[in-house]
């Protein structure tokens, strides 16, 4: 089956092979690397007086350690606490609230036993206001990138808030229910993003990031 971010109906997912269809196709799995590297400027004047451009600023980090026993930690906990903890604690450090938040690039591999948690958790975390954010995933047009994927969204969010054009929403036929909702009434501007990854072991984090100029 080809990469289906958060929908009910998954099977799974097809690796990356050899001579292969294009990846909106088939959902490559690769391993791709990717890293993205904060300027350390005191202010965002400071950087922008050294010739620097800041397409956005890192307002907050959360980190979790998942508990998922009968899984070993190689999954989410069911309810996607581990997850919650995550996201709630790079709020608190951004000092947002969830209503602050219009776009979330949310982790999901297209796995249901990933999926599933992270909607969960979304779901409590954003209640109601969850319809008016922009959920968005990159693995839906260029494939899985494993342990770059994550950068990888990190980049494309910031470059969101820099231009203000939202990237493509996670849109389907088929949503989960927890999400089902979000985006029906999408905002009218990008001013705060959130971006989460999950990996194996159990390892959580979460990223707000704040558009240069808010």
């Amino acid at each position: 089956d080809r990469y289906r971010p958060s929908r009910r109906f998954r099977r799974g997912r097809l690796p990356a092979r050899r001579n292969c269809e294009a990846p909106v196709k088939l959902g490559l799995l690769s391993v791709t690397p990717a890293a993205a590297v904060p300027d350390r400027q005191p202010t965002l004047d400071t950087a922008r007086a050294r010739g620097g451009r800041a397409h956005a600023e890192v307002l907050g980090f959360g980190a979790s350690q998942t508990v998922n026993r009968e899984k070993r930690n190689l999954e989410p906990d069911p309810e996607g606490r581990g997850i919650e903890l995550a996201i709630r604690a790079a709020l608190r450090e951004a000092q947002l609230e969830p209503g602050d938040i219009d776009l979330v690039m949310p982790f999901a591999p297209g796995v249901p036993s990933y999926d599933q948690p992270e909607a969960a958790a979304l779901a409590r975390v954003f209640g109601e206001h969850l319809s008016r954010v922009i959920l968005s995933n990159a693995k839906a047009l260029i494939g899985s990138c494993g342990a770059g994927a994550s950068g990888i969204e990190l980049c494309i969010a910031a470059w969101a808030l820099s231009t203000g054009q939202p990237p493509p929403p996670l849109t389907c036929e088929s949503p989960l229910a927890a999400i089902a909702h979000a985006g029906t009434t999408p905002p009218t501007e990008l001013r705060h993003a959130l971006t989460i990854t999950t990996s194996l072991g159990g390892q959580n984090a979460a990223i707000v990031l704040g558009r240069a100029d808010v």
